[in-house]
């Protein structure tokens, strides 16, 4: 159990790992001011252009702004047309230069919504406007970035053109219904005013995530002061480690770099948002005591409403095997839990690593590719080279190569012939008209390779002559014929194809093709051509790329899945993520996202269902489910097999006790075995046996008791006996002396069962044939009785007996007793005013006494009643060990005292049961009450 609560605590662990990095992404991609006030004003102002009064939405926003970061801001604000908004902007001067921006806002907007890389700097508008502009908006205004603003979120940034004060960050964007110009000052850049504002808004609205900074230079933390000293240790600690997530005693912390200055950090509290294993599997066990309680409980208040809910021997067996084996099933199924979290982590770690190999195969094929994709145009040369020779290939050929180029995605490609003419150009950044150095610089490679096949570069004395030569500059070049590789032709570095066309066998060629991309480009020229057949390849798994500079992804149908972009975003700083659970659509992967190392300018990421890494633990699941099933069915058919082998004799032993119920003592069970079953089934048909004859002589020793009720005129009587077997020791008996007189004889025989009912029937010989004795008193039937005990004793049959005997005058309620060892008579008063004894003693039956038996008169009153009783009632105990006694009992007699000797007596019997753990010995009572009413 602990395991389990282990297991889950590092899963949230990894849970709140990805949470925590998620939350610094914006942090993380806003963090710099350009982008921070880019971010935030397109946000604003996009909010203004959609409302239903664009303008007046547009005038609140500036004035929101003003008021906030007072003297900060400057606005200028065109209308739909171009014409600036007077009441709307701070710069009323210079109209023809914000003439003149707005139409390179509008001309550089269109090529932006056009390309997917934007190249302002081609634009004519651009180059015919930027020194104007410069002259304005500041010296470092560039037009590479005059795209910047327009872009969308992160990707785009204000732009830094000036020195002077007001006008450090420059921003604008075009909407459909107004364009804007802001400027932002510099004192309200380098304050971390983007990222403090962030840190705020995400702590105000999380509980329990708490964003923060920590300042490398300052060694301060912003965003949660109250454990600023753990923070401090443990982002120095990253500083020297680069370990991003870090576990500390409290806290869980994700660091990020966001600047050189700057550290942001998520951080959650461990106590209140994971799971304590100890605690947790404290409270599981006491649930579980708990509902054990409950379900005890509720079993016990079935039993106590109903006697017959009891649970048979079947059943408890199977309880028995069914907890046997429930405890090894418990230790199994934890330890496939476990062996299942292990599983799919090896299984998702696995499908990590084979992905890694594929995303490493794809962009160590880049070379390939390009070599690949110079070996296509190098084929298709050849094959027009063949068929023309020498000879210029007609305008139409040169139309359809220019159409063959162009599925390559160049940025630029031209064709020159021998004397520097373009013939062809194409591909979004190619001129019409060629700068003339570069074209005289290809007709002089073509004059070089035309004119000789030996000796391309004569004998120097230096190397500097060397690299000055021109036959040398031309031979360099015309060494990466029918290769595509970098080359710099004046307008920076790029990748290059270059071939000659014509007879190259017989040094008479007549053009000269090149080919060019940016780094960009090219890439995604391979892109188009390779990635839709190397996801076929590997299905289900496949592949996604974003080009680091402009976050384009390819395939294009999952370029809207966000998720996916902040994956391969956050790549670019980490080289490698995983993500276990990536949602796409309506399905979940696994995505492995690696920095290229050959395609330098992009993310790879590969996704793989996480569906088929289920399947695979679903089956695991379903094989370890049917063991159990199947581990429990042979549970149930061993115990059925087992129970119904055991439970033969005890079936046969309970028909047998239904016959003992019915009396029925002639039944016995037909089952014979060596075992101890065997043995009980014996023991049961000779007790059955012998059952008849306990029948038998219960009913003689019922015939020997007399009736329980008699009257002798003004004395009622009353007598009960209750044995602790069928058969007991307890025994009473009455008879007429005279017509005046009549006696009772109350014995207790030590033991139980048929011995001592044997001694009962002996004393009751004694009585029946001591008519002399009883006609004289009560110490002469004792007497009688002594003497024929004391002969059996002599015989070697050891048996005693207390015994009473009282001679009582039915009409005056004197009495005479003589006690031999029986507990003393009590006399209750009707007025309940107190017990009294009568302590007659003697020796019990047996004893080997020469002193006689002593007679003591009494008298009765009116009301009175003379109660005679076995020990049986005064030696119970309860349940925690108590005696009855004496005082007890008293007590008892007075507090159920009854006119009626019978209810009289169910009240002591009562009083008895509530008393008494069980009844341990017989219970005899007789009762003599002497009625004042006849």
């Amino acid at each position: 159990m602990f395991s389990h609560y282990s297991l889950a605590r590092e899963r949230q662990i990894l849970e709140w790992r990805e949470k925590m990095s998620d939350s610094l992404d914006q942090v993380s991609k806003y963090h710099s001011d350009d982008r921070f006030f880019h971010g935030m004003l397109q946000t604003a102002f996009r909010a203004a252009d959609s409302e239903t009064d664009p303008i007046a939405a547009c005038r609140r926003r500036i004035k929101a702004y003003k008021s906030q970061f007072p003297g900060m801001f400057k606005f200028v604000v065109y209308d739909s047309t171009g014409r600036v908004i007077s009441d709307l902007s701070d710069e009323k001067r210079f109209q023809y230069v914000f003439r003149a921006m707005y139409q390179v806002i509008a001309s550089v907007r269109e090529h932006v919504s056009r390309v997917i890389i934007p190249y302002p700097e081609r634009l004519e508008e651009v180059r015919n406007r930027i020194v104007l502009l410069r002259g304005f908006f500041g010296q470092f205004l560039m037009e590479k970035h005059l795209g910047q603003p327009l872009l969308e979120g992160y990707l785009g940034s204000c732009i830094k053109a000036s020195e002077e004060l007001e006008k450090s960050l420059l921003w604008y964007q075009y909407y459909k219904n107004f364009t804007i110009i802001a400027f932002i000052h510099r004192n309200l850049t380098g304050r971390e005013i983007g990222p403090r504002l962030m840190v705020d808004r995400f702590n105000r609205s999380s509980e329990t995530c708490r964003l923060g900074l920590f300042d490398t230079q300052q060694l301060t933390v912003y965003g949660t002061p109250e454990n600023q000293r753990e923070v401090i240790m443990q982002a120095n600690t990253f500083l020297n480690s680069a370990v991003e997530f870090v576990r500390s005693e409290r806290y869980l912390i994700f660091f990020r770099q966001i600047s050189p200055r700057l550290i942001a950090f998520s951080l959650i509290d461990q106590n209140e948002n994971l799971i304590n294993p100890e605690q947790s599997t404290v409270e599981c066990l006491f649930g579980l005591v708990r509902w054990l309680l409950v379900a005890g409980f509720i079993f016990y208040c079935l039993r106590m409403r109903s006697n017959s809910f009891v649970l048979s021997v079947r059943q408890k067996l199977l309880l028995l095997f069914l907890f046997a084996n429930g405890l090894p099933m418990l230790i199994l199924a934890a330890t496939a839990y476990e062996f299942f979290d292990q599983k799919r982590s090896s299984l998702i770690n696995a499908t990590h690593d084979q992905s890694v190999r594929i995303i490493k195969e794809f962009d160590n094929g880049y070379p390939d590719g390009r070599e690949k994709m110079a070996n296509r145009i190098s084929a298709y040369v050849a094959e027009k080279n063949r068929q023309y020779g020498s000879q210029v290939w007609p305008a139409e050929e040169i139309a359809r190569l220019k159409d063959f180029v162009q599925t390559f995605n160049p940025g630029e490609s031209y064709l020159y012939d021998r004397d520097g003419v373009q013939m062809m150009y194409a591909g979004s950044e190619a001129m019409q008209s060629s700068v003339k150095i570069i074209r005289d610089f290809f007709k002089g490679c073509l004059e070089f390779f035309n004119s000789s096949d030996n000796n391309f570069v004569s004998a120097k004395r230096t190397m500097l002559e060397k690299i000055t030569e021109d036959a040398y500059l031309y031979a360099g070049v015309l060494e990466h014929l029918g290769n595509i590789s970098p080359q710099n032709f004046g307008s920076g570095v790029r990748w290059t194809y270059l071939e000659l066309l014509g007879d190259r066998s017989n040094h008479n060629s007549w053009g000269f093709l090149i080919v060019s991309w940016r780094s960009g480009d090219l890439q995604r020229a391979f892109l188009n051509q390779q990635l839709e057949d190397v996801n076929r390849k590997i299905r289900p798994r496949q592949l996604l790329v974003m080009e680091k500079g402009s976050e384009v992804i390819f395939p294009a149908q999952l370029a809207h899945e966000r998720a996916v972009r902040n994956i391969m975003h956050r790549t670019q700083t980490r080289k490698l993520i995983t993500e276990n659970s990536l949602k796409l659509g309506e399905n979940l992967c696994v995505a492995t996202s690696l920095v290229g190392m050959e395609l330098s300018d992009a993310v790879i990421m590969a996704v793989y269902p996480s569906s088929l890494i289920f399947a695979e633990i679903d089956q695991l699941h379903q094989n370890v489910v049917m063991a159990g099933m199947l581990s429990l069915l042979m549970v149930l058919v061993i115990v059925r097999f087992f129970s119904g082998r055991l439970l033969q004799p005890i079936s046969a032993l309970s028909h047998g006790m239904r016959s003992i119920t019915r009396r029925d003592f002639k039944f016995r069970i037909d089952f014979s075995s060596g075992d101890e079953f065997g043995q009980l089934t014996s023991a049961f048909n000779q007790t059955i046996a012998g059952m008849h004859e306990l029948a038998v002589g219960t009913a003689v020793q019922e015939s020997l008791l007399p009736p329980g009720k008699e009257q002798f005129g003004r004395i009622k009587l009353f007598a009960r006996s209750i044995f602790m077997s069928k058969m007991g020791g307890d025994y009473y008996d009455y008879y007429k002396i005279d017509e005046q007189r009549f006696g009772v004889y109350f014995g207790d025989v030590a033991g139980h069962g048929i011995p001592a009912a044997l001694v009962m029937a002996m004393a009751k010989a004694v009585v029946a044939s001591s008519t002399a004795a009883r006609a004289v008193g009560p110490a002469e039937l004792l007497k009688s009785a002594n003497a024929v005990f004391l002969h059996l004793k002599a015989r070697g049959w050891r048996r005693m007996m207390t015994a009473l005997c009282i001679d009582m005058n039915q009409q005056t309620g004197q009495f005479r007793v003589a006690n031999a060892g029986q507990c003393y008579p009590i006399i209750v008063s009707a007025s309940r005013t107190g017990a009294n004894y009568v302590k007659a003693v003697g020796m019990p039956l047996g004893s080997a006494t020469r002193k006689p038996y002593a007679e003591i008169s009494g008298q009765l009153m009116p009301g009175d009643t003379l109660i005679l009783y076995t020990d049986g009632i005064i030696e119970a105990t309860n349940a925690g060990g108590e005696v009855f006694d004496f005082a007890r009992f008293e007590k008892l007699l007075l507090a159920s005292w009854h006119s009626d000797l019978e209810t009289w007596w169910d009240g002591i019997y009562k009083g008895y049961c509530g008393w008494a753990a069980a009844q341990d010995d017989d219970i005899t009572f007789l009762m003599l009450k002497y009625d004042n009413d006849r």
